[in-house]
């Protein structure tokens, strides 16, 4: 007898422990490998030739690159089929049993050991695609299990005879073409698993299914609410059911109560609301109950109580409630209620409190995650006294949990996973965790830790993969790691104060964060450590020097690399356009100079690049904008650059941050800027966050990306919210000619800047458009004309500069324009009114030529037009509104009109309104 263990797609990897069928552990009593290893020692082919026929024309249509299925052939040493690859034979009969492919890639959170050789080889695809899933497979008469899962299948059409398989179908196609939502099921069949193979809607096929069906699996698709009549009618065998990763909405239903005997019950990551049903009450036999990632709302007492009064035979051993709006304060019994619980996870919830000191007796506990509530107090030794089985504990990110444990407490269990960020687990260094040797991955950020690091604690800390330190008040200097025998994958040990040398790390390493220290010296060491495997490195704010080296050929992978704040000097070294992958380069605030080199066009997939003050002497680029097209952050400030701006950067449609201030930049703002489609979308858009993927690995401290700006006049470091801010800097150049009026098509913009240059020319008419602009500086130029009406309409507006211009006029009346101090209006003698002095009579009258489409001349637009204009309006909006109230679909489309029309409507109505009222009180 063998064990089998097959692939979770939702945990990526390989476990003995959770969901029925994948990664629960799978006993195939007709499976030996063993005995398969020894007919083939001994040249014993037990494999049916029409069988070993049958996988080779199935494998005739995979495309297998990487050799996953090299054991599978028609060579004489490969004949005997039961010895392949993902194929298990009946012992006694030599019948393929078992057909277990699934792709090697996802058994795993990282690379394994047999990759970490040749990690340059590690895709980011899986292994193994097809674009034709053969018939012969019914040739394998004697199959009773089917594992494709993870095998990229192209779009190809949904095979019809999978339906005639008995016993139990597991297909997790990608990319299905056509759905199996007609597909008939054998009469016989116990177990079918489609995830993600694009179902939609309902499943229709359930009607007919097999009266033996006990466990289904639908996870990843596009389902809706009939499915469950359509379960509740096919069987009440059920024992497990899979429906996480759909589009369920609104309640639970209650149909789960009527099936006694369901073991599990997976309805994650949906958009369910409310309580759960008191049917739960009789599930006795349930043992999984994952509700994670919905919207659930409820006490946390009363939803104990429900599954407490279910599981009277303490059957219940994982509870997922995590990211729910989940209340109150934990049950303090909630460790006697539930003896038997193997993971408990309630992260992001709204839970208060203390955390129960009864959790200590869940002596089968494994896994506790907590993290992201609002729980505080004191976490004791009692917490942990029975937690022998711990292997996860994430307490981290509460509102103020604060560990009390004696100085010599050594834990009962050897722990794999601890985050405990913002826990206060200082302000000494944990001595305790000198006993755990087992630690993976490991976050003690934001810990209040006023220490060294102890010797020890390298020593100990062997086999991590993550260590996250930063946010303390670490000191001291470190040692070379490189000497050690840690396998880091990722390390963190940034906002502390550290210093010394930058120390050298083990070759494996992925990502490192020291920014924020008081590091100095050169960094040539780090061209004895870089590899293809980095990732991400970041040693900005420190005190580093010298030359930036020029190795970076070595990390091609590189993803992000930030030596920004330091004293570094010289050319910018040539090999950094060997980083194809760069998506992010910081070389801000440091004594740079002479050109960029050119080879940078070749890193053709940066979305950042700041390289503002330093000394850079040249024209931009050209190839910037060429070549970079999906550049989201350019910032260039505060160097030397100088000539026109060229053209090409108008190539850069996905521009949201343009920085070019503080150069000697001649010439004409080009009028192509409306080019900047990014800047056109309203701040809120979900599109803006798909420019900044988070990096492979991150910390708990790591935002998406950063940049250097000037902002409501004055300098700030954005981090989280940078996928948020647009804005336009051409400040303090030698720029010429007037604003092109092009700006105003970039209604999403925040922030524009073009103060002290040398444009002329009137402020563009059209400016109310920008209705999203919140910083507007156009002083130290040489604009003149009135300032436009429109521009008082813009709400948003913090920061207004029109200081030392020659404007003209009356100042235009509104609730944004007269509440800026007078001092950013001063220096243009021609300007009057609230809040400069009152306009005298003989100056001439305000300027209304701003929105030429409406002048007045218009006399058939008299009084009466105007009242009969508002109050018809306004009777025929009531009336479209009973109208809307009464049916959903007119409802509908009309929200969807009025999106597209609420701008112009509301700008029409606002000059309508505003010429009214100076007709009405002229007559």
């Amino acid at each position: 007898m063998v064990t089998y263990f097959l692939t979770d797609p939702k945990l990526g990897k390989r476990n003995n422990v959770g969901r029925e069928g994948k990664g629960a552990a799978i006993t195939e009593e007709h499976g030996d490998t063993f005995t398969q290893r020894v007919a083939a020692k001994n040249n014993m082919i037990r494999c049916a030739e029409r069988e070993r026929q049958a996988l080779l024309d199935f494998k005739h249509g995979l495309v297998d690159d990487y050799g996953v299925l090299s054991s599978w052939g028609r060579d004489v040493h490969q004949r005997e089929c039961c010895a392949w690859s993902g194929v298990h034979c009946h012992n006694n009969t030599g019948h393929v049993t078992m057909l277990d492919i699934h792709d090697p890639i996802y058994d795993y959170g990282f690379p394994t050991q047999q990759f970490q050789d040749n990690f340059s080889q590690f895709p980011s695809h899986p292994y193994l695609k097809g674009y034709k899933v053969s018939p012969s497979l019914l040739e394998l008469e004697h199959l009773k299990y089917v594992d494709l899962s993870h095998i990229d299948f192209q779009g190809i059409r949904f095979p019809d005879f999978f339906s005639s398989f008995k016993r139990s179908l597991y297909l997790y196609a990608i990319d299905i073409d056509a759905p199996p939502t007609n597909v008939s099921l054998s009469p016989f069949l116990e177990k079918l698993r489609l995830p993600s193979c694009e179902l939609h809607g309902t499943l229709p096929f359930l009607l007919n299914s097999s009266p033996f069906l006990s466990v289904v699996d639908f996870s990843y698709n596009s389902l809706t609410l009939p499915i469950f009549h359509l379960l509740h009618n096919a069987s009440k065998q059920f024992t497990s059911i899979d429906l996480s990763h759909n589009n369920f909405v609104g309640l639970i239903p209650d149909t789960f109560g009527d099936m006694s005997i369901l073991e599990n019950l997976y309805l994650g990551d949906n958009s369910f609301t409310g309580e759960t049903p008191k049917s739960f009450e009789n599930l006795t036999h349930l043992q999984i109950l994952s509700l994670g990632g919905n919207h659930l709302k409820e006490s946390i007492v009363e939803l104990s109580k429900k599954l407490s009064k279910s599981t009277r035979e303490s059957s219940l051993q994982t509870l997922d409630l995590s990211d729910n709006r989940l209340f109150g304060e934990l049950p303090k019994d909630i460790g006697t209620r539930f003896p038997s619980l193997r993971e408990l996870g309630l992260r992001g919830n709204q839970l208060q409190g203390v955390l129960p000191e009864s959790i200590g007796k869940l002596s089968m506990l494994e896994q506790l995650d907590v993290s992201s509530n609002s729980l505080q107090g004191i976490v004791s030794e009692a917490h942990f006294l029975n937690l022998a089985n711990l292997q996860v504990l994430s307490l981290s990110f509460n509102l103020a949990l604060s560990f009390n444990l004696s100085h010599n407490w050594v834990p009962p269990f050897q722990i794999l996973f601890l985050l405990l960020a913002n826990c206060k687990v200082g302000p000494q260094f944990p001595k305790w965790l000198q006993t755990q040797t087992k630690i993976l991955h490991l976050d003690i950020s934001y810990g209040n830790i006023s220490d060294t690091i102890p010797e020890w604690f390298w020593n100990s800390a062997l086999n991590f993969g993550y260590m996250n330190l930063s946010y303390n008040n670490i000191g001291g200097r470190l040692s070379d790691l490189s000497t050690n025998s840690n396998s880091f994958l990722e390390i963190d040990l940034s906002y502390n104060h550290f210093w010394g040398p930058i120390p050298l790390f083990p070759p494996e390493f992925m990502t490192i964060y020291l920014s924020n220290n008081k590091f100095a010296g050169p960094i040539s060491s780090l061209c004895s450590t870089i590899s293809s495997n980095t990732f991400f490195i970041d040693l900005s704010y420190n005190q580093l020097f010298g030359e930036i080296p020029d190795c970076w050929n070595k990390s091609r992978h590189l993803s992000h690399l930030d030596l920004g704040n330091n004293n570094f000097l010289g050319r910018v070294p040539h090999s950094l356009g060997s980083l194809s992958l760069l998506r992010s380069l910081h070389l801000r605030n440091n004594h740079l100079t002479g050109e960029l080199p050119s080879s940078l066009q070749n890193c053709t997939s940066l979305l950042v690049m700041d390289l503002g003050g330093n000394e850079f002497t040249e024209r931009i680029p050209s190839w910037i904008g060429g070549s970079l097209r999906d550049l989201a952050i350019l910032s260039l400030r505060h160097n030397k650059f100088y000539g026109d701006i060229p053209s090409s950067i108008c190539l850069l449609n996905r521009i949201q941050i343009l920085d070019l201030s503080v150069n000697e930049l001649t010439g004409k703002i080009p009028q192509c800027f409306n080019n900047f489609t990014h800047m056109m979308q309203d701040k809120h858009s979900r599109k803006l966050q798909m420019l900044f993927p988070e990096p492979l690995l991150i910390s708990a401290s790591t935002s998406l990306d950063n940049i250097l700006i000037q902002w409501k006049n004055k300098e700030w470091e954005y981090r989280k919210q940078v996928v948020l801010l647009k804005s336009i800097d051409l400040s303090s150049n030698q720029l010429v000619g007037d604003i092109p009026e092009q700006f105003s098509s970039l209604n999403g913009l925040l922030s524009l800047n073009l103060s002290s240059n040398h444009l002329t020319g009137k402020i563009f008419s059209t400016i109310y458009q920008m209705e999203n602009l919140e910083v507007l500086d156009l002083s130290k130029n040489q604009l003149f004309g009135a300032i436009p009406i429109g521009l008082a309409s813009l709400n948003y507006l913090a920061v207004l500069d029109l200081s030392n211009n020659s404007l003209s006029g009356k100042i235009p009346t509104g609730t944004q324009l007269q509440s800026f101090n007078a001092s950013f209006y001063a220096g243009n003698s021609g300007l009057c009114g609230d809040p400069l002095p009152k306009c005298s009579p003989d100056a001439p009258p305000q300027n209304n030529n701003n929105y030429n489409d409406y002048e007045e001349g218009d006399d058939f637009l008299d009084r009466g037009f105007y009242i009969s204009m508002v109050l018809g309006f306004s009777l025929s909006f009531w009336g479209f509104v009973v109208t809307l109230i009464l049916k959903d679909s007119w409802r509908l489309t009309y929200y969807e009109f009025l999106n597209d029309v609420k701008d112009w409507l509301y700008v029409k109505i606002r000059i309508y309104l505003a010429r009214l009222q100076r007709k009405l009180r002229r007559t």
